[in-house]
């Protein structure tokens, strides 16, 4: 049977010309995403209640000097952006919430930035995957509802992991150490990095020569973090509170009842209101390390290590599994996780990696709602489930010993097959 020929539209007689009305497409949804957040700044949740807005106005009572005794468990870089946000004379609710809605639009530019460097002969798809982050349901929850910071150190982590990806190691552990000054749970990340510096690290004699200079790249992290205390301790914060920051959130919680609220290994075994379990925490810990260094040992000596292995799956592999494992996390500390792997799954287009920041997705919006409307959708048992399922198919495509699409440089140059 002859096929029949389809009828070209004829475009001659269109208002616009298709760039024009690209553009507009993508501002119109750029305002929405803006106009979402919006929609939801006067939201009020306890953490901003009780912690967040006593803060800002802690600064705009006493200004930076303000941040000598202020009492927050938060780390400077943050007090410092918070300070900032007095300047613009806002309400406490819609001046904390810009500091992440600015991050956002950074993530999002970051995202166009990674992808135009991944795909340099597509020129749309760097443009979807930016405005397709800013509709990130975390996201957004996290942000425009919640009043969360969480992006701040995941904006960091992401840049991070792109100059790592590009052997800028330099660069790479700078920046790791910026995130780390904004956040304790940038740590999760720190498996990768020293992993990365381990492989591509070359000892020549003598041994304390600049050329082994790059044996003291994760001391660029140290300094970072030292640099970005500096100011809070010339305007009279002690050093011991700057830092006390990072033992307070490692140190053994004591009067907790909890042993957090993710969905972790810990909802399929225990009761996690019992009291009792504390005594699990210690030995989590040791768990958890333990299972770092056999995931380096297992990938080091038995299997086939590949480029997209070494990008993509180890990080997004370390980031799921230490707070998996480890006690006293919280829903938030998944988000980095959750955010790496939306970015692999749009970047690479790998069933398991979409599959695996669908779930995520989906395990983190119920326990958000728990929080934030105390709606209890899916028991916590079940999401563990789901995580642990998610951290085996990244597991298990780590370990395979055959690699179905190989891609040898993955900056710069097109895949195989395509």
């Amino acid at each position: 049977m002859r096929q029949r020929k389809e009828l070209e539209v004829d475009e001659s007689n269109m208002l616009f010309s298709k760039r024009i009305v690209g553009i507009i497409a993508i501002v119109a949804v750029v305002i929405l995403a803006i106009a979402m957040r919006l929609s939801v700044f006067s939201t009020e949740t306890d953490d901003m209640h009780y912690f967040l807005i006593p803060w800002y106005q802690h600064f705009a009572t006493y200004g930076l000097h303000g941040i000598a005794n202020i009492d927050s468990n938060y780390n400077v870089p943050y007090l410092y952006l918070l300070w900032l946000s007095t300047h613009l004379h806002l309400s406490a609710i819609v001046a904390i919430k810009l500091i992440t809605l600015l991050f956002e639009a950074c993530f999002a530019a970051l995202v166009y930035l990674i992808g135009k460097d991944y795909y340099p002969a597509k020129k749309h798809i760097p443009i979807i995957m930016a405005i397709a982050s800013l509709f990130i349901p975390t996201l957004f929850l996290q942000g425009g509802l919640w009043g969360q910071c969480d992006i701040i150190y995941t904006f960091w982590l992401v840049a991070c992991w792109w100059m790592m990806s590009k052997g800028k190691q330099q660069s790479g552990w700078i920046l790791f150490g910026v995130a780390i000054a904004f956040k304790l749970q940038a740590i999760f990340f720190l498996p990768y990095m020293l992993y990365k510096w381990f492989v591509n690290s070359r000892i020549k004699k003598p041994v304390l020569s600049a050329v082994n200079v790059h044996l003291f790249y994760p001391l660029l992290a140290v300094l970072t973090i030292v640099v970005l205390a500096l100011p809070a301790v010339a305007f009279g914060r002690p050093v011991s509170m700057i830092f006390g920051v990072y033992a307070g959130q490692v140190s053994d919680p004591g009067t907790s009842t909890s042993l957090g609220s993710a969905a972790t290994v810990f909802q399929l075994f225990v009761n996690m209101n019992d009291k009792a379990v504390l005594y699990l925490a210690k030995p989590a810990i040791f768990f958890a390390c333990a299972l770092v260094v056999a995931i380096f040992g297992m990938y080091l000596t038995y299997v086939k290590r590949t480029t997209f292995k070494d990008t993509f799956t180890l990080p997004l592999l370390f980031l799921l599994i230490l707070p998996y494992f480890l006690p006293f996390m919280h829903d938030r500390y998944f988000f980095a996780g959750e955010i790496f792997a939306l970015l692999f799954a749009a970047l690479t287009r790998r069933w398991f990696f979409i599959v695996a920041a669908t779930l995520l997705q989906a395990t983190a919006l119920p326990l958000y709602a728990s929080y934030l409307w105390h709606s209890n959708v899916w028991p916590a048992p079940v999401l563990a489930l789901i995580q642990l399922g998610v951290i085996g198919l990244i597991a298990w495509y780590l370990y395979q010993n055959s690699e179905t699409k190989s891609i040898t440089n993955l900056w710069g140059l097109r895949r195989s097959g395509e």
